[in-house]
C-alpha cells in the first residue's frame, strides 16, 4: 500500500485506504478538527457507466442523460442481480430511467452521465 490518501495522520491515511478499497464508489473525508472520524458523502444525484447501489451510491428518482445517446444500456436490478427492468437504446436524443427506492442496483453502459431531475 504505497498510495497516500489525504493529509491526516498515518493511521487516518491507512483507514482511508481500507475504506477506499472496500467502498470504491464512496466519497469520504476525515473531520480532523472535531473528532477524527470518517464520514460518507450522501448518495449522488449523478452517475455514469458502472453498477451503482441505490440509496448508497445513487439516490432514487428520475434521471436523464446529457444529450444524444448511441448504444446506451441501462438496467434496474435486484440485490441478486436479477433484472427488474432494462432497455437498450440504439440511438435517441435523450434517455430517461426512473430509479425506484425498492431497486437494489442501477447499471449503465454507454449512456454518458445521468442527472437526477430536481
Amino acid at each position: 500500500m504505497n498510495e497516500q490518501v489525504g493529509t491526516g495522520s498515518p493511521n487516518e491515511q491507512a483507514i482511508a485506504l481500507v475504506i477506499k478499497f472496500i467502498c470504491p464508489g464512496q466519497q469520504y473525508a476525515f473531520d480532523n478538527a472535531k473528532s477524527g472520524t470518517y464520514a460518507v458523502a450522501p448518495p449522488l444525484a449523478q452517475f455514469g457507466d458502472g453498477t451503482w447501489i441505490v440509496g448508497e451510491d445513487v439516490q432514487p428518482g428520475t434521471y436523464r442523460t446529457q444529450g444524444r445517446v448511441d448504444g446506451c444500456y441501462w438496467a434496474r436490478l435486484t440485490a441478486g442481480g436479477e433484472v427488474i427492468d432494462n432497455n437498450f437504446i440504439s440511438a435517441a436524443l435523450q434517455a430517461v430511467v426512473i430509479v425506484e427506492a425498492s431497486d437494489a442496483l442501477i447499471e449503465s453502459s454507454g449512456c454518458g452521465t445521468w442527472t437526477k431531475n430536481a
